[in-house]
């Protein structure tokens, strides 16, 4: 049995537009050890598709995304030992 994905910062980005949430998600990949897992939480969609695009070209991992009522979801796990 699987173990539920532990989330150990939120990012709430949400009425911040395009790049905010990813700008936000990487002020919080800098103040965090490796291996944390943030989500971080938009209302576009165009900043989910920024924040994939990014995490994949900067070695950290795309744990996944989710679509909320009203909102998106992003969690990524940093990069690191």
């Amino acid at each position: 049995m699987e173990q539920p994905l532990k989330v150990d910062q939120v990012v709430d980005a949400r009425g911040l537009l395009c790049p905010g949430p990813l700008m936000e998600l990487v002020l919080a990949l800098r103040t965090n050890p490796p291996r944390t897992v943030i989500e971080v939480l938009c209302s576009e969609e165009t900043s989910v598709n920024d924040i994939r695009q990014w995490v994949t070209k900067s070695g950290h991992e795309l744990l996944g995304s989710h679509s909320y009522e009203g909102h998106f979801g992003v969690t990524v796990r940093k990069a690191g030992l």
